[in-house]
């Protein structure tokens, strides 16, 4: 068992678009954690980490312990891709309406709270396809 996380670029800064195209292209897939250590044990010569305060995750392209890797990243295209694919077959589509009533709702209860953020391309994205394919 390992440490788990999701994680997510802020694409304003050019180091993350940097970092976004090694990752899709594979060329870095490493992570490395910066932490301390509130609790742990070392059994059979091996630490095991209990317990810890984590403070940051990096893409590295050397990680310190070789099973710690990135494994996918996600993007709204892969979304649409997905959403494409389901609408075009006949079997999965009466599941996929259901599925988009509700994130439709959820939408419109977001934007009901929040109103419209016109920054937010890619959600603003996300809200206009999946409106397209519930109406459809």
């Amino acid at each position: 068992m390992g440490l788990q996380v999701d994680g997510k670029l802020v694409l304003e800064g050019p180091q993350a678009r940097i970092a976004l195209a090694h990752l899709k292209a594979e060329t870095i897939k490493g992570l490395s954690i910066g932490f301390d250590t509130i609790k742990d044990a070392v059994e059979n010569g091996v630490r095991h980490l209990k317990e810890l305060r984590l403070w940051e995750v990096s893409v590295v392209t050397f990680p310190m312990n070789e099973a710690a890797m990135v494994t996918s990243v996600k993007s709204i295209d892969d979304a649409r891709r997905v959403l494409r694919e389901a609408a075009a077959n006949p079997e999965e589509q009466a599941a996929l309406r259901s599925l988009l009533k509700e994130i439709r709702a959820l939408l419109d209860s977001e934007d009901d709270e929040h109103g419209d953020d016109p920054d937010d391309e890619d959600e603003n994205g996300i809200a206009l396809a999946l409106r397209g394919i519930v109406t459809n």
